[in-house]
């Protein structure tokens, strides 16, 4: 059998004439237009219909090929859509600066609140150590107490001041010696607790009168002016060793010359290296004495330092002159 070739001319020329008969049997069925139908309407579209199956097939795919524009429905879809999500941003942001601001501002109350109430603590302990130091303040709770009488050179003892005496015992050369009576007790009480110790005081010289002061006196002035010190130089050497008659504290019968038992040296400075004299400056106080004349207060007293030289001023007020290392002229508020 002879195979038959068929060109692609042949091809188009067949595809052409079957479409050319299919026209017309279209055109021969239109012929009778229904009758609600326009003649002349259906022939317009008969040719629209006959226009558009003569588009090429290039044409076709040109058309196909250009991108379809979005319709106005479709950028008011997308606008609003992106409208909202920068709205639902802005939210997030506003909240999320609500949240830090409210942070901050609790951050700032509490700050506030801790400063208000260590100003309240400050005020309070402020309150409350005025009140402590009021209450134990440097200074007699009772000033005019007989155990705190003031003797020295701007303070006289009244004119005829004697202490009613009691005895505390015999000095090295068997003289009896004298205290105001409400101090005894006391001293012989510390006495005995210094020998319980093992350390062995006895009171050298206690009261004395205003004659017995003045012989003193006078006698210590006679030897500076023996030694070729004028009358005033050898007054104002006296003056640092010994009162002068009326302002001495062994007038008054509170002061005594305490010193190891048997003692009858001389009596200076080099004697606070004695365990006499060590014990009683750390004891003394619990019995009511105080170093009378300490060494760093000579400007204040006006008298020579003496570590042999005791006053009776009373327990409470002992403990707190010594405690502070006053002297009672500090502790009175008698300093000029």
């Amino acid at each position: 059998m002879t195979k038959r070739t068929i060109t692609s001319r042949q091809v188009r020329r067949a595809q052409q004439m079957k479409e050319t008969q299919n026209v017309s049997r279209k055109r021969r069925r239109v012929q009778t237009p229904p009758r609600h139908q326009n003649p002349g309407s259906a022939q317009e579209e008969n040719r629209t219909n006959s226009s558009e199956r003569q588009t090429p097939v290039s044409e076709q795919s040109r058309v196909s090929s250009v991108p379809v524009r979005p319709t106005d429905s479709a950028k008011t879809v997308s606008n609003n859509r992106r409208r909202g999500w920068m709205l639902w941003m802005v939210a997030v942001v506003a909240i999320l600066i609500g949240i830090a601001l409210a942070f901050f501002a609790e951050k700032q109350r509490q700050a506030e609140e801790q400063a208000r109430s260590a100003s309240a603590l400050a005020a309070s302990a402020s309150r409350v150590a005025q009140s402590i130091q009021e209450e134990e303040k440097i200074g007699p709770k009772d000033p005019d107490l007989w155990s705190l009488l003031l003797a020295n050179t701007t303070h006289p003892l009244p004119e005829g001041y004697e202490p009613e005496l009691a005895s505390v015992g015999y000095d090295f050369r068997g003289i009896e010696q004298f205290v105001d009576e409400r101090v005894q007790q006391p001293l012989l009480d510390m006495l005995k607790a210094a020998e319980e110790d093992g350390v062995y005081l006895q009171v050298r010289s206690a009261y004395r009168s205003h004659e017995n002061q003045t012989v003193l006196f006078e006698s210590m002035k006679q030897d500076y002016m023996a030694q070729g010190y004028t009358e005033e130089q050898a007054y104002a050497a006296t003056k640092r060793w010994r009162n002068v008659p009326g302002t001495s504290e062994h007038e008054t019968g509170l002061a005594a010359d305490i010193v190891e038992v048997g003692y009858g040296g001389s009596l200076d400075e080099s004697l606070e290296q004695t365990e006499e004299a060590k014990w009683l400056y750390e004891n003394a106080a619990d019995f009511g004495f105080v170093l009378r004349y300490p060494k760093d207060k000579t400007d204040i007293t006006g008298t020579s330092f003496e570590p042999w030289h005791y006053r009776y001023v009373g327990v409470e007020d002992a403990k707190k002159i010594m405690a502070e290392g006053l002297c009672l002229e500090e502790y009175l508020g008698m300093v000029e």
